[in-house]
Protein backbone atom coordinates (compact mmCIF):
# COMPACT_ATOMS: atom_id res chain seq x y z
CA UNK A 1 0.00 0.00 0.00
CA UNK A 2 1.15 3.14 -1.04
CA UNK A 3 0.52 6.56 0.58
CA UNK A 4 0.90 10.54 -1.13
CA UNK A 5 3.96 12.33 0.24
CA UNK A 6 1.93 15.46 0.35
CA UNK A 7 -0.96 14.98 1.79
CA UNK A 8 -1.04 11.04 3.24
CA UNK A 9 -4.02 9.83 1.03
CA UNK A 10 -3.93 5.87 0.42
CA UNK A 11 -3.18 5.52 -3.46
CA UNK A 12 -3.09 2.40 -5.30
CA UNK A 13 0.74 0.74 -6.30
CA UNK A 14 2.07 2.48 -9.68
CA UNK A 15 -0.02 5.67 -8.90
CA UNK A 16 2.05 8.58 -10.70
CA UNK A 17 -0.22 11.26 -8.93
CA UNK A 18 -2.53 11.79 -5.77
CA UNK A 19 -6.06 11.71 -6.48
CA UNK A 20 -6.45 13.64 -3.28
CA UNK A 21 -3.90 16.85 -3.62
CA UNK A 22 -2.82 16.61 -7.45
CA UNK A 23 0.96 16.04 -6.29
CA UNK A 24 3.40 14.05 -8.25
CA UNK A 25 4.33 10.50 -6.76
CA UNK A 26 7.82 8.95 -7.02
CA UNK A 27 7.19 5.03 -8.58
CA UNK A 28 8.81 3.38 -5.75
CA UNK A 29 10.16 -0.48 -6.33
CA UNK A 30 9.26 -3.25 -3.74
CA UNK A 31 12.82 -3.18 -2.06
CA UNK A 32 12.93 0.64 -1.32
CA UNK A 33 8.95 0.89 0.17
CA UNK A 34 9.82 -2.20 2.20
CA UNK A 35 13.53 -0.97 3.78
CA UNK A 36 12.22 2.68 4.54
CA UNK A 37 8.98 3.50 4.54
CA UNK A 38 8.33 7.29 5.21
CA UNK A 39 5.70 8.32 7.64
CA UNK A 40 3.11 10.52 5.62
CA UNK A 41 2.96 14.55 6.13
CA UNK A 42 -0.48 14.01 7.00
CA UNK A 43 -2.14 11.80 9.17
CA UNK A 44 -4.24 9.39 6.92
CA UNK A 45 -7.90 10.00 6.78
CA UNK A 46 -10.22 6.90 6.99
CA UNK A 47 -13.12 6.62 4.89
CA UNK A 48 -16.43 8.41 6.16
CA UNK A 49 -18.65 6.06 7.59
CA UNK A 50 -22.05 5.33 5.46
CA UNK A 51 -25.05 6.47 6.84
CA UNK A 52 -28.55 6.07 6.75
CA UNK A 53 -29.95 7.46 3.93
CA UNK A 54 -31.82 10.82 4.73
CA UNK A 55 -35.60 10.63 4.58
CA UNK A 56 -36.14 13.33 2.22
CA UNK A 57 -34.27 10.94 -0.35
CA UNK A 58 -36.54 8.21 -0.09
CA UNK A 59 -39.50 10.64 -0.94
CA UNK A 60 -39.83 10.99 -4.66
CA UNK A 61 -40.14 14.57 -6.09
CA UNK A 62 -43.10 15.29 -8.25
CA UNK A 63 -42.88 17.95 -11.18
CA UNK A 64 -45.60 20.43 -9.59
CA UNK A 65 -42.76 20.61 -6.52
CA UNK A 66 -39.98 21.31 -8.59
CA UNK A 67 -39.20 25.36 -9.67
CA UNK A 68 -41.60 26.79 -10.75
CA UNK A 69 -41.54 28.21 -14.21
CA UNK A 70 -40.42 31.08 -14.50
CA UNK A 71 -42.16 34.31 -16.74
CA UNK A 72 -41.31 36.01 -19.11
CA UNK A 73 -39.44 39.55 -18.80
CA UNK A 74 -40.54 42.23 -20.28
CA UNK A 75 -38.01 45.67 -19.88
CA UNK A 76 -39.87 48.74 -19.04
CA UNK A 77 -40.44 51.19 -22.21
CA UNK A 78 -37.80 53.87 -22.63
CA UNK A 79 -39.14 57.33 -22.00
CA UNK A 80 -38.48 59.92 -24.96
CA UNK A 81 -35.66 63.04 -24.10
CA UNK A 82 -36.04 66.02 -25.21
CA UNK A 83 -33.38 68.36 -24.35
CA UNK A 84 -34.49 71.90 -22.84
CA UNK A 85 -34.63 74.81 -24.99
CA UNK A 86 -31.94 76.68 -25.08
CA UNK A 87 -32.26 80.77 -24.93
CA UNK A 88 -30.71 82.37 -27.72
CA UNK A 89 -28.09 84.80 -26.80
CA UNK A 90 -27.68 88.94 -27.85
CA UNK A 91 -24.70 90.59 -26.99
CA UNK A 92 -24.78 93.83 -25.97
CA UNK A 93 -24.79 96.57 -28.51
CA UNK A 94 -21.58 98.40 -28.17
CA UNK A 95 -21.08 102.04 -27.99
CA UNK A 96 -19.31 103.68 -31.12
CA UNK A 97 -16.03 105.02 -30.34
CA UNK A 98 -15.30 109.04 -31.35
CA UNK A 99 -11.82 110.19 -30.90
CA UNK A 100 -11.31 113.51 -29.11
CA UNK A 101 -11.29 116.47 -31.79
CA UNK A 102 -7.45 116.68 -32.03
CA UNK A 103 -6.37 120.48 -31.39
CA UNK A 104 -3.88 122.10 -34.55
CA UNK A 105 -0.58 122.82 -33.92
CA UNK A 106 0.87 125.76 -35.01
CA UNK A 107 4.92 126.09 -34.78
CA UNK A 108 6.11 129.23 -33.26
CA UNK A 109 7.20 131.89 -36.07
CA UNK A 110 10.94 131.76 -36.31
CA UNK A 111 12.70 134.92 -36.51
CA UNK A 112 15.19 134.97 -39.39
CA UNK A 113 18.17 136.37 -38.37
CA UNK A 114 20.47 138.81 -40.37
CA UNK A 115 23.52 139.39 -39.82
CA UNK A 116 24.66 143.25 -39.38
CA UNK A 117 26.21 145.12 -41.53
CA UNK A 118 30.16 144.57 -41.91
CA UNK A 119 32.15 147.44 -42.26
CA UNK A 120 34.82 147.21 -44.74
CA UNK A 121 38.25 146.01 -43.18
CA UNK A 122 41.28 147.90 -43.77
CA UNK A 123 44.57 145.68 -42.96
CA UNK A 124 47.16 148.21 -41.01
CA UNK A 125 50.01 149.40 -43.50
CA UNK A 126 53.22 147.55 -42.36
CA UNK A 127 55.86 150.33 -41.65
CA UNK A 128 59.37 149.46 -42.73
CA UNK A 129 62.19 150.09 -40.18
Amino acid sequence: MAFCTNCGAQLPEGTKFCGNCGAKQEIRTPVQTAAAAPEPAVPVQEPPQEEAPCACAAAPVEQADAIPAQESYTAPAQESYTAPAQESYTAPAQESYTAPAQQSYTAPVQQSYTAAAQGSYTAPTQQSY
